[in-house]
């Protein structure tokens, strides 16, 4: 080292150039928004640094971890990606008058880029426009190899050439059966990356002092540096395109170490950058130029499987795009079955094959973009089903995936274990919901990776949000475990969160308590009221240790259903143990709620249970009292309380007719509703034809249709109408029948009540002939004139109307009206009714 030439020692004002290199090819110095690399390439960088002793090298420049995923290929089909390939996956062939159109407009974009792109879009229309005029092609690697080995059969010791041939014959297979894995669209798009590698190069190099160039495996050199073209003493253009070798302007024992050496990490993913010693000279036999002793640094672009990260962003992207747009089921079976062969694909990719760079930025960029296209589409289409609805379920897999790829390697830093944990809680519970299973599974087993590398990552297993975070993975265990219909597995998870309750927040214990619930609910309803018992008093002792005013309105509901649940499964279970503890129950809830009416309705529900000797009408009368003070104005209500005052009217007539007139004067009436009403009329009035005691109850009737009918300012909708007067006509006939002919009079006279105008004047002349027939029965003639009188003209002039009143001269001796309605009779003689009716008379 004492030899080395004291001009090319490292200068303290140039050693942020190595800096600035190793940046570079380690963190994606120049990344802007790029996106993923493909595979197949490896090219090689290196700095070589006027050589002094090595310790004396800046601590920038000693080698590193593995470097970054190099430059990407663009954003998405739109940007840079070439046509679709033939069916036999060659690229195609292009026609020869537009090949020369495509090769001038690529010079003219490369000389001058138009338009407000950034530097990324720029690079990648530039690379399109390469490769569009087929100037873009697989590079030929076995040329490169003869070139090698012309080189060593005429320049080096046959000792020498044997350890290269040697090195070269054990990695080349390898090379050799990765490229032959691809096709010949996907070794374009390697060529495209490194493109991308050398534009990116030709930025680093003019920007650093230290003598630099790129070169392919084979060793043509295609980008260089001034400095480093005043190194081998050669012009900056030679270092471009292959023109000159590696192996050219090293001496034979810096080639046989560096190809020893290349031989050893090429295929070593834990060894990247490597720092030696080399002799330089000029590339021309002849040069007079001196050997250069050199610190020699040189990096591998390796790239495993990006070919594989690139087709999945695209895939990504195009996805997101037809996702609110594909609305045809063939076209969606067919991204679903894509869909499944990318997910097969990146679920057998390591979390170590982005890395930190521009794959894994573009991964987690487009993946999140995914995830909440997927969530748009939901939230603008609502409820799905069949295979739209997977289409979006497998869409938020594959976004997960992505995610996973681009942040799960990102050197534990907890926010992102966090964001990825949160993630896949989100898609464990949506899966579950949608009843897919299997992918509920994944989304766990991923989650209790996350949970262990929190807590290997906090000081303790009860900190903030790993506490919380893992609660609530917990739960969702308990969740798919029971809809596996495995409640041991429950049972067991269930366990693991007992020291986690201890110690829950708020939010965390809703979900928990609700997950519980759930559990329960679905046990009760196959009739398995024991087990559900257990799992709600659990899910009860758990909303019930925290505070009520640190619920939410969801939680507060929570507590309610947990409560309607245990009361519902006690009262199944009936045994007076039950039994007091529902009734238990239903007091603690009402000291804090009051009368409300689910609590009254557990209160009627326990009273239905009891014993007949405990069960009283004045007691039940006295809960649909109260219901009916805190009605909330709803139909269900409404609904629920009629059907309560019917099965009361059987064995409490009164009682229901009071509690129904207090419903509706107090709620219904002011409410102006007109449903609302008639279903009250039409329930009161059945009630009364139900009723003993006629006069009063007919009073009583006529009296709450007066308030009806001020209530409304007008009569029944006809259908409500319709309803009392089917009753009121089956009262009537039934009296008629029983030679009550008075009261049937007064029910047919509440029959043609104005607030029943609307049921039609057909159904008025039917109660009007009915009140003419009952009077003829009495033998009271006035009775059945003033009922005649009281009818529209319609219904009078009716043949039927006619012959009875035709009766009615005969008992009174009325020579005017019984000419009158024979005269009516004669007219309408040219029916066979009127026929009929005429004969009979």
């Amino acid at each position: 080292m004492s030899n080395y030439n004291a001009n090319y020692m490292i200068a303290p004002h140039v050693s942020h150039e190595f800096n600035l290199l190793d940046d570079f090819l380690q963190g994606g110095f120049l990344d802007m928004d790029a996106l993923a690399t493909d595979d197949g390439a490896n090219t090689t960088a290196a700095a070589f640094g006027r050589s002094g002793n090595p310790p004396s090298l800046p601590a920038g420049f000693q080698p590193g971890g593995r470097p970054s995923v190099p430059a990407g290929l663009g954003a998405g089909p739109s940007e840079m990606t070439p046509p679709g390939s033939g069916s036999n996956g060659k690229a195609p062939v292009r026609a020869a008058p537009s090949a020369t159109d495509k090769t001038r407009e690529y010079y003219l974009q490369a000389a001058d880029p138009s338009g407000n792109d950034n530097a990324e879009e720029r690079m990648a229309r530039v690379l399109r426009a390469k490769y569009d005029a087929g100037l873009l092609k697989p590079f030929n690697y076995i040329n490169g190899y003869a070139r090698l080995g012309k080189y060593l059969d005429g320049h080096i010791a046959p000792s020498s050439k044997q350890k290269i041939l040697r090195t070269i014959n054990q990695f080349r297979p390898k090379f050799r059966e990765k490229a032959q894995g691809l096709t010949d669209m996907q070794l374009v798009y390697v060529e495209m990356w490194f493109e991308r590698q050398l534009l990116d190069y030709d930025r680093v190099f003019a920007s650093m002092a230290v003598p630099a160039c790129c070169w392919r495996r084979t060793g043509e050199i295609f980008r260089g540096n001034k400095e480093m073209a005043e190194l081998i003493a050669v012009p900056v253009d030679q270092l471009r395109d292959g023109k000159i070798a590696l192996h050219e302007i090293l001496t034979e024992e810096s080639m046989v170490r560096y190809w020893e050496e290349f031989g050893t990490i090429a295929f070593d993913p834990a060894h990247e950058t490597l720092l030696t010693a080399c002799s330089l000279k000029n590339p021309s036999d002849s040069s007079d130029h001196p050997i250069v002793k050199c610190c020699f640094s040189f990096s591998i672009r390796r790239d495993e499987h990006k070919l594989t990260v690139r087709s999945i962003i695209d895939f990504a992207g195009d996805l997101e795009a037809k996702l609110s747009t594909t609305r045809d089921v063939a076209a969606v079976d067919v991204l679903v079955a894509d869909l499944s062969q990318r997910l097969q694909t990146i679920q057998g990719l390591p979390l170590s094959t982005t890395h930190h760079g521009r794959a894994a930025r573009d991964l987690e960029r487009r993946g999140r973009s995914l995830w909440n296209a997927c969530i748009r589409a939901k939230r603008e289409a609502g409820s799905l089903e069949g295979s739209r609805r997977r289409l979006l379920l497998s869409s938020r897999v594959l976004a997960f995936h992505m995610l996973e790829l681009g942040r799960g390697d990102g050197g534990g830093k907890e926010e992102d274990v966090v964001y990825l944990l949160g993630r896949a809680l989100t898609l464990a519970r949506i899966c579950v919901v949608d009843g897919e299973l299997a992918e509920g599974r994944m989304a766990l087993r991923k989650a209790a990776g996350f949970v262990e590398r929190l807590r290997s990552l906090g000081d303790d297993g009860l900190g903030g949000p790993v506490m919380r975070l893992e609660a609530e993975y917990l739960t969702m265990r308990m969740t798919l475990s029971w809809r596996e219909d495995r409640l041991d597995v429950a049972e067991h998870m269930f366990g693991k969160t007992e020291m986690l309750r201890r110690h829950l927040d708020t939010p965390a214990a809703e979900v928990m308590a609700d997950a519980l619930r759930h559990i329960g609910a679905d046990l009760s309803s196959k009739g398995n009221h024991t087990l559900a018992l257990q799992w709600l008093r659990r899910a009860h002792d758990l909303i019930d240790g925290q505070s009520p005013e640190n619920l939410s309105t969801h939680g507060l509901e929570l507590r309610l259903a947990i409560c309607h649940g245990r009361v519902q499964s006690l009262l199944a279970v009936g045994s007076a143990e039950s039994l007091q503890e529902a009734n238990d129950i239903v007091a603690y809830v009402e000291s804090e709620l009051g009368d409300k009416p689910i609590v009254l309705h557990w209160r009627l529900e326990i009273l239905q249970k009891s014993p007949d000797d405990v069960l009283g009408v004045e007691a039940r009368a006295s809960i649909l009292r109260r219901m009916v003070r805190c009605f909330d104005r709803s139909d269900d209500g409404l609904d629920f309380l009629l059907h309560q005052f019917t099965e009361l009217s059987r064995c409490g007539g009164r009682l229901a007719v009071g509690l129904l007139d207090e419903l509706i004067r107090r709620h219904l009436l002011t409410s102006a509703n007109s449903v609302w009403i008639g279903k009250g009329v039409v329930r009161r009035t059945w009630m009364a034809t139900m009723a003993e005691g006629e006069d009063d109850v007919l009073e009583s009737l006529r009296g709450f249709m007066d308030e009806a009918f001020d209530a409304l300012s007008g009569p029944l909708k006809p259908d409500a109408a319709g309803a009392v007067h089917s009753l009121l006509w089956n009262k009537a006939e039934a009296l008629f029948g029983g030679q009550q002919f008075a009261t049937a009079d007064g029910w047919c006279e509440v029959g043609l009540h104005e607030l029943l105008s609307s049921a039609g004047e057909a159904n008025a002349g039917k109660f009007g002939r009915k009140r003419i027939l009952c009077a003829l029965k009495l033998n009271d003639a006035d009775r059945a004139k003033q009922a005649y009188e009281q009818m529209s003209s319609s219904p009078q002039h009716d043949s039927l109307t006619s012959y009875l009143m035709f009766k009615v001269s005969l008992l009174s001796w009325d020579h005017e009206l019984g000419c009158r309605s024979v005269a009516r009779l004669g007219a309408a003689s040219g029916t066979i009714r009127g026929r009929d009716m005429l004969y009979a008379g």
